[in-house]
């Protein structure tokens, strides 16, 4: 059975690119959470120097764009929430030391955020794109226009792997974000 795909309108694009590198940090929190403690600190300084402050702009952002809307008060407080819970995740996730980089710090990161882009993506932008008002739409669409002139996306370009020394041999990881 095929999954159908769901067209994006064009104000809700930029955000919906910024969630690939939000999965990329969940690619590399999973792969660090079945490596080495060696690996798992090399790959935290990467989470915590390219990718972690990036995703909580993105986060921010999309927060900034959603707050332009006047939908559903239980929804757009479920959205501020999970946000929240983001942000304090990455945040607290940085300030952790070599050694409490344990499996489940990475494991609990990975699902939460992950958990929130594919909610987003299946659930929250189809509601918005049936919903809003025309009006809305073109605030929307000037916002993410500027958002999106704004925006680097390394991960459309860079597509190679890093060496992993995992307890069972050698691995790879995609290192898109190297360049961030």
């Amino acid at each position: 059975m095929f999954k159908q795909t769901i067209k994006r309108d064009s104000f809700l694009k930029p955000v919906s690119r910024d969630h690939g590198l939000l999965l990329v940090l969940v690619q590399r929190l999973q792969k660090a959470a079945q490596a080495s403690k060696e690996d798992r600190i090399s790959l935290a300084s990467e989470i915590r120097n390219r990718l972690a402050e990036l995703s909580i702009q993105y986060i921010s952002d999309e927060e900034q764009s959603l707050a332009l809307l006047n939908f559903d008060t239980t929804l757009a407080e479920e959205i501020s929430q999970e946000h929240k819970k983001i942000r304090d995740s990455l945040e607290a996730f940085s300030r952790l030391s070599d050694e409490e980089l344990e499996t489940e710090e990475f494991i609990e990161l990975a699902s939460l955020i992950e958990d929130h882009v594919r909610w987003d993506e299946k659930a929250v932008f189809p509601y918005i794109q049936r919903e809003i008002t025309d009006c809305e739409r073109q605030i929307l669409e000037e916002r993410s226009a500027n958002l999106e002139a704004g925006r680097s996306r390394p991960i459309q370009r860079l597509h190679h792997s890093i060496t992993l020394k995992k307890d069972n041999g050698e691995a790879q990881t995609c290192s898109c974000a190297d360049s961030l």
